[in-house]
């Protein structure tokens, strides 16, 4: 329908893709999702691919200089000069926004008579300074989208009369259908690792446990992560393959398990542990820790197995090893979790809906 000009527009300003791996949080497939909900929705990167690979791949103190001061800002001035009064700007990953000088863009959004959504995910941890980037930007939202409720609790005392929402982030699971054949050449089972391999040490004592497994079930522990191969020392057979979108369902989907281990920490608490959606997404049965959201993620006895000590991890990997049934219906479990509990079709109504109650001038179409 229409849009007035006494109605407004969700808008998804984020980074370039380049930086998010594929992941679409929010991106264009929340936006299209959104749209299917019947609330209009618009999603832009906030600056260009190109600078953004400079940045990351390419980045010294000069070149870190001109995109914080020269490059971003340039490209901001462009986006707000696309928002109308009455429109809703959802700004997502704010360790990257946090790069920016100062707050300029959210001031200049509330000037504009725009509504702002600040978006926060685990990742807002590694800002530095993150109690005084909290102090200068949370006050300036209209409402706080976090992903786990510790993460909630914590921006709660730093924002205590903004609005603060959870909501679940989505997995693209059409992305992810797992393969439709599961068999290794060598016809050794896999155990996945996704990441960033050194949190393999989140697994206390992972050496021994994988060793102890190994020696009564052989395995091979595939690997997926970055685009150089890792330098370890492991005690068990190992391959590597390097992370691809296109390609992650099949690396994963092979797997009788994937491992997700997690330390105690205020930061753990906090994590969304998107990793585990993604091997439930591609069929993968989970070995957590349980920590935080994992707990409301992963389902015991069903979908995986929440993990605790080396007796628990053992006897978890050496279940779903040794009985290729029960990793099977696992398996199948974990699909139908994913397609039910954290897909985009039924997550994103449940967003557009928070939306509508927070800016009731929003468009419904």
């Amino acid at each position: 329908m229409p849009i007035s000009k006494m109605n407004g527009c969700l808008r998804l300003f984020t980074p370039p893709l380049t930086i998010k791996t594929g992941r679409d949080v929010v991106g264009p497939i929340t936006a299209r999702a959104f749209n299917a909900a019947g609330l209009p929705c618009e999603h832009m990167d906030l600056w260009p691919d190109v600078p953004a690979r400079l940045m990351a791949h390419k980045g010294g103190k000069l070149v870190s200089l001109a995109y914080k001061y020269f490059v971003a800002p340039f490209y901001l001035v462009q986006r707000l000069r696309q928002v109308r009064p009455h429109d809703v700007v959802w700004i997502n990953s704010v360790s990257w926004f946090n790069k920016l000088a100062d707050t300029r863009f959210e001031r200049a959004l509330k000037a504009r008579g725009a509504k702002y959504v600040l978006h926060l995910q685990d990742d807002w941890f590694s800002v530095r300074n993150y109690d005084e980037a909290a102090r200068l930007r949370l006050p300036l939202a209209d409402a706080v989208v976090v992903v786990t409720k510790a993460l909630e609790d914590r921006t709660r005392q730093h924002a205590p009369a903004c609005p603060v929402v959870m909501l679940e982030e989505p997995i693209d699971v059409e992305r992810l259908k797992p393969p439709l054949s599961s068999a290794p050449a060598d016809g050794l089972p896999r155990i996945a690792w996704t990441g960033n391999i050194a949190n393999l040490k989140e697994l206390p004592g992972a050496h021994a446990i994988l060793a102890e497994v190994y020696a009564r079930q052989k395995f091979v522990l595939r690997i997926v992560s970055g685009s150089t191969k890792p330098v370890i020392q492991l005690p068990i057979p190992w391959e590597w393959f390097p992370y691809s979108e296109t390609d992650e369902a099949s690396l994963l989907g092979h797997a009788c398990a994937g491992l997700a281990p997690l330390m105690d920490t205020v930061y753990a608490r906090c994590k969304d542990m998107y990793k585990i959606k993604t091997y439930l997404a591609a069929g993968v049965p989970v070995i957590a820790s349980p920590v935080g959201h994992n707990v409301d993620v992963v389902r015991h006895g069903v979908t995986g197995y929440l993990a605790s000590s080396k007796e628990e991890w053992t006897a978890a990997l050496m279940g779903l090893l040794a009985q290729p049934e029960l990793a099977r219906a696992m398996s199948r479990q974990a699909r139908a979790d994913a397609e039910q509990r954290f897909s985009h079709s039924v997550l994103i109504p449940q967003w557009a809906a928070v939306l509508r109650r927070l800016f009731p001038d929003l468009v419904t179409g």
